[in-house]
């Protein structure tokens, strides 16, 4: 296996003149493996592995399987697939909104970041690993976990937040998180929400700054279709 990702969310996109599109595959798992196919022309072996609910709209688990992505990661819950609106408008902001009663909720992040040891065998072979999370709720133990089996099949763990912080966080929590990943990518908003309004450049640099010596050297700041801005720390 060359790559595993993780989190599964079917999106309800609402645009800005109010036209909606209905149950379309959404999370930074797929997003990443479709760029990762796109990329290696489907010719890499990838897996993608999140929670989901007996209502997972056929679908999206077919697109998933067009790609060539190894879907046996996916873990069947009784619990609704999470769902979430996705509320844009013509200036470039995006809501989500989560649909399910109790979302947010510790049920909802348990499935969208299943345990180390609910992976088939061949998942954990991987050399790479992309988790999304949540800025101010790192799952720990399943960071640690995955970077140890990424960098023992000499590979890399990235991660992504899949929201921004409620509140700014605190520069140990930010490097509690970094000390933990290899490479970490959250677009504009999400980082201003984590340490603060900036430029592209000044986030990435602002967030490699508090990576502490061992843990993430390469931070990715996302800008939409100005691309991206990426800040890497010097190895001597």
């Amino acid at each position: 296996m060359e790559c595993v990702c993780f989190t599964l969310i079917v999106d309800d996109i609402v645009l800005p003149n109010g036209e909606t599109v209905m149950e379309v595959l959404g999370g930074g798992g797929p997003q990443t493996l479709f760029g990762y196919q796109l990329v290696t022309n489907q010719t890499a072996s990838v897996g993608l592995s999140a929670g989901v609910g007996p209502d997972l709209p056929p679908k999206c688990k077919d697109w998933l399987v067009s790609l060539g992505v190894d879907v046996s990661g996916l873990v069947p819950h009784r619990r609704p697939t999470p769902r979430a609106w996705q509320v844009f408008e013509e200036w470039g902001r995006r809501t989500q909104i989560w649909r399910g009663r109790d979302d947010p909720c510790e049920e909802l992040y348990d499935m969208l970041r299943p345990r180390y040891d609910s992976l088939p065998p061949a998942f954990r072979t991987s050399a790479n690993f992309h988790l999304g999370l949540h800025p101010l709720h790192p799952p720990l133990r399943l960071m640690r976990q995955l970077r140890r089996a990424a960098h023992e099949n000499g590979g890399a763990f990235s991660v992504e937040p899949y929201t921004a912080a409620e509140t700014a966080a605190s520069p140990e929590q930010v490097t509690q998180l970094l000390a933990h990943c290899d490479i970490f990518s959250p677009n504009e908003a999400e980082a201003e929400s984590i340490v603060g309004p900036g430029s592209p450049s000044e986030l990435a640099s602002r967030l490699l700054s508090l990576s502490p010596p061992g843990g993430a050297d390469l931070v990715v700041v996302r800008c939409g279709a100005q691309g991206v801005t990426a800040a890497r720390r010097r190895i001597p």
